[in-house]
């Protein structure tokens, strides 16, 4: 019964994922960031979706969604792109503060999980670090201003079927997760197929936009880090403080993401871009940590 269900929500989200597709320009392709309104519309579907889980007191499986959109987007997504695109060319402003940055922030819920659990004020800080770093980082109150008084966003039928076509197939996802059976561990189930249906459309999306210049920004794989350990994870402990059951499954994957991420640094760092074969690798490590991860 779940499969099925699961099957008829991942067919939902790869039809939220093209009409977001479909809001892409054609003409000028740039790397997803916070100004851009696409930005919002990926991350909806995790938001909504950690709110849900958080209410009906499933903080485990957002623990595990947080983990699975890491892997996702550090080891899936820019290896799929050099896999199909040839190569990935790596632009940082400082790799080695990106570097230490992505090891402190991946690794602070376990120093909260020591107990087993996250309390509501754990949470409060780890939404109170996410804000900061938003805040002060990424300058996202002037973002916001200009976004929303400043921007003009071109109309087109493209723009228009795509924001209806959007809203159409997440709020029919939406109906298929309330309506979703949880029978695997909450961990392993908000890490493997909830992880993969809310990344959907950030892999589309930027495959879509890197058909002429495959790009990545590393501001733009540490935003989706930061947001989902910080503000993703915090918002789920602060409305619903939550205890898992064993430490072994998140130990592993913070272990295997750390690892994954090395590999991606040093491949950024040697070269600044990742090639075919480094894509492969990518690719296949994200694979071998899901296996580790589910044993």
């Amino acid at each position: 019964m779940f499969l099925g269900q699961f099957i008829i929500l991942l067919l939902l989200v790869l039809f939220f994922s093209w009409s977001l597709s479909l809001m892409v320009p054609s003409r000028k392709r740039q790397e997803i960031s916070l100004e851009s309104p696409l930005f919002l519309l990926m991350v909806a579907p995790e938001v909504f979706l950690a709110f849900t889980l958080a209410l009906a007191s499933f903080g485990e499986a957002v623990l595990g969604l947080a983990m699975g959109v890491n892997l996702i987007s550090f080891l899936l997504i820019p290896g799929l792109v050099a896999l199909f695109r040839g190569q990935v060319k790596v632009v940082v402003k400082n790799l080695r503060l990106d570097f230490f940055a992505v090891f402190l922030i991946v690794s602070l819920p376990l120093i909260f999980l020591g107990n087993l659990q996250l309390s509501r004020l754990e949470g409060l800080f780890l939404l109170a670090i996410g804000i900061l770093l938003f805040g002060w980082h990424w300058h996202l109150p002037s973002l916001v201003y200009e976004l929303i008084f400043k921007r003009r966003v071109k109309i087109t039928w493209r723009v228009l079927l795509g924001v209806l076509l959007s809203i159409i197939f997440f709020l029919f996802s939406v109906l298929m997760v309330f309506s979703l059976e949880i029978d695997p561990p909450l961990f392993i189930l908000g890490l493997l197929p909830l992880a993969l249906i809310v990344s959907l459309p950030e892999i589309l999306v930027n495959l879509e936009l890197t058909k002429k210049k495959p790009l990545v920004l590393l501001d733009g794989l540490l935003i989706p880090l930061v947001f989902n350990v910080t503000l993703v994870l915090g918002l789920a402990a602060f409305l619903s403080p939550f205890k898992i059951g064993e430490l072994s499954a998140h130990f592993r994957s913070v272990l295997l993401f750390l690892l994954g991420f090395t590999l991606f640094y040093f491949f950024a760092w040697s070269r600044k871009r990742i090639d075919r074969k480094e894509g492969v690798a990518l690719v296949l490590f994200f694979f071998l940590s899901l296996v580790v991860i589910l044993m």
